[in-house]
């Protein structure tokens, strides 16, 4: 009796299903968005630019974004191979080293891909809006397809082109540019550059 008292949520699909098993009553619910956080490009006109980003915006190339945890689900291979196809592309990581797998990935060996570190919520739309693509390349497997990343709503909030890995909660968002190895992400990642300001 007291287990039907608590209201259980699954933000993704693979989870309802796998949690209706056991409890009939659980709701879909996937993350969303505090739009106005992040939809405010003009607002963003006018502010500093901050000053760890201001030598990767100097190169005048474009900027791949990614912000959250770096953790053994981010596909380290994946942008380390983008780096090398696109060396003209400004890599930006933006968020901790949430299991100490940043350093063995070998990532600084790669001019291009700067980690800026951890950031407040507040500063986040901030580094957004000078991304010119926002990305999630993570790791296709059955955890990440049981999840709803909620930087991916932030990044359209933004109204960013988006390159993500085809994880099965994500895909079914219209607008996103999927591709599951380096070659393919990186011919995304030069399409949604084309997108940028549409």
């Amino acid at each position: 009796l007291l287990q039907k008292a608590f209201l259980v949520l699954a933000t993704a699909r693979q989870l309802f299903e796998e949690v209706k098993k056991v409890r009939t009553d659980v709701i879909y619910s996937p993350n969303g968005v505090v739009y106005e956080h992040f939809a405010g490009r003009t607002s963003f006109e006018g502010q500093a630019i901050p000053n760890d980003l201001q030598p990767v915006l100097s190169k005048n190339k474009p900027v791949i974004g990614y912000y959250g945890a770096l953790a053994r689900w981010f596909d380290y291979a994946l942008l380390k191979k983008c780096a090398e196809l696109r060396p003209e592309y400004q890599f930006v990581l933006i968020g901790p080293d949430y299991d100490g797998t940043l350093d063995p990935a070998g990532v600084f060996s790669h001019e291009n891909i700067h980690w800026l570190g951890v950031k407040q919520y507040v500063e986040l739309p901030i580094y957004l809006h000078y991304f010119d693509v926002a990305t999630i390349p993570f790791i296709v497997n059955d955890i990440t397809h049981a999840v709803s990343p909620l930087k991916l709503f932030e990044y359209m909030a933004a109204g960013k082109p988006i390159v993500i890995t085809p994880m099965r909660e994500s895909l079914q968002y219209e607008g996103l540019l999927v591709a599951q190895t380096p070659e393919e992400f990186a011919d995304k990642l030069d399409q949604a550059i084309k997108l940028k300001n549409n």
